[in-house]
């Protein structure tokens, strides 16, 4: 493994960090009780952890490699997030007004 794999994580996760900020500010899919505001309020609250962590250097170590561990996982539930909304959600608007 060389550095090639240390910059996918950090393009998969700009990405997904623009996403997120992209459906926030335009309020897509944000209501109450839905997958992706539960989804962001764990990302933001792991980014809150990894921001004290960095001032207690034990705690950062153990959240950055659970992080790495985690990520993977992370992207591809966001991503069936993304699916349903996209294919389920968007394809049949009139099955939901019931």
């Amino acid at each position: 493994m060389d550095e090639t794999c240390i910059i996918g994580y950090f393009v998969v996760g700009g990405w997904h960090i623009t996403s997120m900020f992209i459906h926030a500010l335009n309020e897509w899919f944000i209501e109450k009780g839905s997958r992706r505001l539960y989804y962001h309020w764990t990302v933001f609250w792991t980014f809150v952890t990894v921001v004290i962590g960095f001032f207690i250097p034990p705690i950062v170590f153990i959240v950055l490699f659970a992080l790495l561990l985690a990520a993977p996982f992370m992207a591809v539930y966001y991503t069936w997030i993304c699916y349903t909304e996209v294919y389920i959600k968007m394809q049949r608007p009139i099955a939901l007004l019931k």
